[in-house]
């Protein structure tokens, strides 16, 4: 049977116009780079809805919705503990493949790690939130695997697979969503984009969007 489709995601905006705009101007390197032909715009996320990724949800109902967002609220005061009474400020630096083979990538993404000094609050408020809504019952037991902090970028899946014409359908089925990330990976693997402020933790809506272009939500933690 057919595995429903993620609805919602939880999130942790990036919210700086500052690292969005040293992103945008990656972003803009990497259009019509060597490797990485036939990219389209729906191919570079969009700096309204940069962000970090904590866990994939399926929310199906109104009833789903409700209770996610009645978790997310629980959260607070756990939340507040581990950031002992101050700011969640995040640092976001080099670009990495979400693939082993640069070659053929499909997620490029960009590091991001605590830039205080209390030690990495920034994993540990994730790993609380996402432990949190596994025990609810809330997120997929596989995405209870070592979590990966990053912020994608640029999605192959917008790419034309030009590269691929002539070959067979099942290699065009397999192979046309890559690109060839080496270059960029080896150029902009360590490039700082900044330090920005985390001021909340939401439950996204995918392919829902405010005015702003920013991603709508069902629910929203205020961090300090």
């Amino acid at each position: 049977m057919r595995t429903a489709a993620y609805t919602h995601f939880i999130s942790l905006p990036i919210t700086s116009a500052r690292v969005q705009g040293k992103v945008v101007e990656f972003q803009n390197i990497a259009r019509g780079r060597s490797g990485l032909e036939g990219m389209t715009e729906s191919s570079f996320v969009k700096p309204s809805r940069m962000h970090i990724t904590v866990g994939m949800l399926r929310l199906a109902t109104e009833g789903d919705r409700r209770a996610a967002a009645g978790c997310l609220e629980s959260l607070g005061r756990g939340v507040r503990e581990i950031l002992g009474g101050g700011a969640l400020d995040v640092r976001v630096c080099g670009v990495e493949t979400m693939e082993r083979d640069a070659r053929e990538a499909r997620i490029l993404y960009a590091k991001v790690e605590d830039a205080g000094t209390g030690g990495d609050r920034l994993r540990r408020v994730c790993e609380y939130v996402r432990d949190a809504f596994g025990r609810a019952g809330l997120i997929d037991d596989g995405m209870q695997r070592e979590l990966k902090l990053h912020m994608t970028v640029v999605r192959a899946s917008g790419a034309n697979p030009v590269a691929n014409e002539g070959k067979g359908r099942r290699a065009r089925n397999r192979q046309r969503f890559t690109v060839d990330a080496r270059g960029l990976i080896e150029e902009f693997g360590q490039a700082p984009f900044g330090t920005c402020r985390i001021g909340q933790i939401q439950i996204a809506r995918r392919f829902h969007f405010t005015e702003d272009g920013a991603y709508a939500n069902d629910g929203i933690l205020e961090l300090p």
